[in-house]
């Protein structure tokens, strides 16, 4: 009876998303353009039709650390991670929160990882420089941010890391995040 339910509940939750905001009942349309509420309210529902959704994950627990709710990002990130200890966003994501929160022993731990997953990924690049800048190892940071000019290969690339250095510096906030 109670499975049933829930079937009910999610074929409603679908209809609903495929009447009401059909661009985003298929392919999740583009979330990160709604407000920071909406994206969170939207990732939950995604989650909840599919609690292994990693990438809605950690969708919204960037949104939720945007917002200052990092208890609750961590959360999201802790489950994806128990879940795939690999996964290279969840790894890099948790850096950046452990950044936030001042214990960089564990964010350059977890950048460690992200890196070593993707060791072409620019934006991790750009975290490992945020975190070696606040360290004070000066070398190291020049190092990370070469790197990242290096990766870099276009406009809008160039953009993105311009605005998520604002966002992880405190001095802005990301495009399209709502806020």
């Amino acid at each position: 009876m109670k499975r049933s339910f829930r079937l009910s509940v999610k074929l409603l939750i679908l209809c609903l998303f495929t009447f009401i905001l059909p661009e985003v009942a298929w392919a999740h349309g583009n979330i990160s353009n709604l407000p920071a509420p909406v994206q969170i309210m939207q990732y939950r529902l995604l989650i909840y039709m599919n609690p292994n959704d990693f990438v809605s994950r950690n969708k919204m627990a960037m949104v939720l650390l945007r917002t200052n709710k990092v208890d609750a990002a961590k959360a999201q990130l802790d489950y994806i991670l128990e879940k795939d200890p690999k996964n290279f966003d969840a790894l890099d994501g948790l850096g950046i929160l452990l950044m936030k929160q001042g214990h960089m022993d564990e964010a350059r731990a977890r950048l460690l990882q992200a890196e070593g997953l993707r060791p072409n990924d620019p934006m991790v690049h750009l975290h490992l420089y945020v975190l070696y800048k606040e360290l004070g190892q000066k070398a190291l940071a020049e190092a990370e941010m070469k790197r990242v000019k290096g990766l870099c290969k276009d406009q809008k690339m160039a953009a993105k890391i311009k605005a998520e250095l604002k966002f992880i510096e405190g001095t802005g906030k990301i495009p399209g995040a709502g806020l």
